[in-house]
């Protein structure tokens, strides 16, 4: 299922995360109220989760889909 196009109920709340190697930018968004608040840096260490399990418990949403985005490319050589 491509979680990009699906539809989802507008109470849903999206954890959009852009993965770094010291700290996640994060974005949280829902139907009803579009993006909330500003884009975040969090750390990728237990504090920075912590921080992302408050902020999602403070939006109040039944539920949440989280997206990652990678950015990595991965290339193979040819044997």
């Amino acid at each position: 299922m491509d979680l990009v196009s699906a539809e989802l109920p507008a109470k849903t709340l999206v954890v959009a995360v852009d993965p770094g190697k010291v700290s996640n930018r994060v974005v949280l968004a829902s139907g009803e109220r579009g993006v909330i608040g500003e884009p975040v840096s969090l750390s990728v260490q237990r504090e920075g989760i912590e921080r992302l399990c408050r902020l999602i418990a403070s939006t109040g949403a039944d539920r949440t889909w989280v997206l990652v985005r990678t950015s990595r490319v991965v290339s193979r050589r040819a044997s």
